[in-house]
Order: C-alpha cells, then sequence, then structure tokens
C-alpha cells in the first residue's frame, strides 16, 4: 500500500483542475458587443416580397397598385442591407377607398419603426410598431416624392434620419458601438400594420410640386455623375465618419451648416412661383453715359471745319509765297563798272 500522505494530493487534483477551469472564463473578462449601425432603409416588393429597390428614391418611380416601404433597424457594422418591413399589407385592401383618377396613382407605402432594442430612445407609444397608408399621388412622382405626400420626414446628409419624430435623436445616433447580440441575432415576428388615411399620417400633408419623369431622371443622373450615392438617398448603411461628423452636429447648435435635402436639390417650392430674374447691366447708366459724351467730343474734335481765321492765315502765307516767287523771277539790271 501507499502512504496516507501520498493518497490525498491524487484525490483534490481533478477537483483543483476543474475549478481552474471555470475560473478562465471570470478571469478573461466580459464577451466584447458588436458594432452596428441603425438607420432607415427603403424597400418595395417585387414578386410579393420585400426586396432592395435598385434604384435611389429620388431615381425610382413606382407604378399603380405598387408597395414601397421604410423601416427602423439596428444592423452589423458592415451588413449588406437593412431589415426589412415586418408588415406586408394587401394594396388592394389598403387602397380600397381610393378611386382609380386619371393622372394620378395609387401606391402603398408601409413605414416599420423597429423592435423597442433597436433604437436609442423609445418609441413614441401612440404610433404602433407600423403603419400603412394609401398614397394618391401624380403619376411622374418617384418614390421619394410618394413618402413625403404621406410622411413627416426629417433629413440630413446621410440621408432619412427620423420619421415622424422617430427616434427623436435623428442621425446623431446612428452609430452603435456596444450593441446587444441577443438584439442583433433575434429573430423578428410579423406585425399588422394599422391602417391609416393621408391626413392621420399626415395632419397636413402638403404635396411636393409636380414634375415629369424626364426631368426628375436627369437630375437623378446629374447627381450620379456628381457622387451621389445610395447612402445620401437612405439606402445604404451609414459610415463611421458620417455618423460622427452628424452627432457633432447636432450636438453644436450654434452651428452654421444645415443638412442639404433632396427636395430643396429637386427646386420643389410650395411658396408659388419663384420671382422673375433680373439681369443687372454691365456698367451703371452714369458711366455708360459718360462714355458716350467722350466718345462724341473726340468724334467732334476730329471732324469739326477749321476756323475762318486760320483760314486768312493760310491764304496770307501763299500770297507772301506767291510774291516771293516773283520777286525771285524778276530779271535783274546789269552793273555797271565804276
Amino acid at each position: 500500500m501507499y502512504p496516507a500522505t501520498n493518497s490525498v494530493p491524487r484525490r483534490r487534483a481533478p477537483r483543483a483542475l476543474a475549478g481552474a477551469l471555470c475560473l478562465l472564463p471570470a478571469l478573461a473578462g466580459p464577451a466584447l458587443a458588436d458594432p452596428a449601425v441603425r438607420y432607415w432603409s427603403t424597400w418595395q416588393v417585387d414578386d410579393g416580397e420585400w426586396a432592395e429597390p435598385a434604384e435611389a428614391p429620388r431615381a425610382a418611380f413606382p407604378g399603380e397598385g405598387s408597395t414601397i416601404g421604410l423601416r427602423y433597424g439596428l444592423v452589423r457594422q458592415g451588413a449588406d442591407a437593412g431589415r426589412p418591413p415586418r408588415a406586408l399589407p394587401d394594396v388592394a385592401t389598403t387602397c380600397a377607398e381610393a378611386d382609380p383618377v386619371p393622372g394620378l396613382k395609387r401606391v402603398q407605402v408601409v413605414v416599420d419603426y423597429g423592435r423597442p432594442g433597436e433604437s436609442v430612445t423609445p418609441r413614441d407609444t401612440s404610433r404602433p410598431e407600423a403603419e400603412v397608408v394609401c398614397a394618391h399621388v401624380p403619376e411622374v412622382f418617384s418614390t421619394e416624392q410618394v413618402f413625403r405626400a404621406v410622411l413627416d420626414l426629417s433629413e440630413g446628409t446621410e440621408g432619412i434620419c427620423s420619421v415622424h419624430g422617430h427616434p427623436e435623436d435623428g442621425c446623431s445616433s446612428n452609430w452603435e458601438h456596444d450593441a446587444d447580440p441577443a438584439v442583433l441575432e433575434a429573430r423578428e415576428d410579423p406585425v399588422e400594420a394599422e391602417l391609416l388615411t393621408p391626413e392621420q399620417a399626415l395632419e397636413a400633408p402638403e404635396l411636393p410640386e409636380n414634375t415629369t419623369p424626364g426631368a426628375a431622371e436627369s437630375a437623378a443622373g446629374e447627381e450620379d455623375e456628381g457622387g451621389v450615392t445610395e447612402e445620401s438617398a437612405g439606402t445604404a448603411p451609414p459610415t463611421e465618419e458620417s455618423s460622427t461628423s452628424s452627432a457633432a452636429g447636432a450636438a453644436d447648435p450654434g452651428s452654421t451648416e444645415s443638412p442639404t435635402s433632396p427636395a430643396d436639390d429637386a427646386g420643389e417650392s410650395d411658396d408659388g412661383p419663384a420671382d422673375p430674374v433680373r439681369v443687372r447691366p454691365l456698367l451703371p447708366w452714369w458711366a455708360v453715359t459718360g462714355l458716350l459724351l467722350a466718345l462724341g467730343a473726340g468724334l467732334w474734335a476730329l471732324l469739326r471745319p477749321l476756323p475762318p481765321r486760320t483760314a486768312r492765315k493760310r491764304r496770307v502765307a501763299s500770297s507772301r509765297d506767291d510774291s516771293a516767287d516773283e520777286l525771285r523771277n524778276e530779271p535783274r539790271p546789269p552793273r555797271t563798272g565804276a
């Protein structure tokens, strides 16, 4: 037999090893959270399912009976797309009371405010998780104009910052450095969208100025050539740098920089026709008058007739010259000697 002193360490060694393994996660510290971004993404329905639009909202023109949507969601940094709306109502039911009108189209607009954990500030409980409204707008309206016709949008340099005031902090909180993995990986169940009238969706809806498809497409083409990307249209995740600059602008109320709105670029105005452009002359009236007077004086000095006195002097000088010539031509008498 082995001594009793040698048997005690052998029995306690497995217990000590198991205790050390249990302490390793605690010594390693808490698990690192995933960085994420939150933003409003645009969607359209193709073949009965939500799909990412191939064009920016300003360049896309939904047709009669089509469905477009907006969704606020939290996704991992570097994700290819945002989260689609969780509701997909029937457009025939939504626009049942909107009679067809020549020159107008009916478009179903779905808004999904996202889950509670996806935004920094809590959502206004007076509004449902998802809403749907039938937009009865001119046929030439783009997706952006349809959104503006029935929704209260707040936009910035990164695209859409808030819809009907959600989220309250706008684009300043798009970047999330410590997102909860449980929120990112949670499964989303379908929700029921509440049907609203255009007056309920927007208390005082103001339709944008009507534009032609050709003009809108040309404007969109010029912006694409100038470097406008889908991020500025609100269809792609914002970058960390743009989110930081947006947060800085929101924190500094004295900043003079203001975000540009796509409607401003499109020349939309609800105040009526713009004032005619006044063309200013290159020179003031008094300068033009002075130049004309100087030109007239120069021409008069060049073309004025000679004064009578000068002409008389010339005649006297000419007669003197003739007399001198006659005296020189007269024969002289011969000289005689003394």
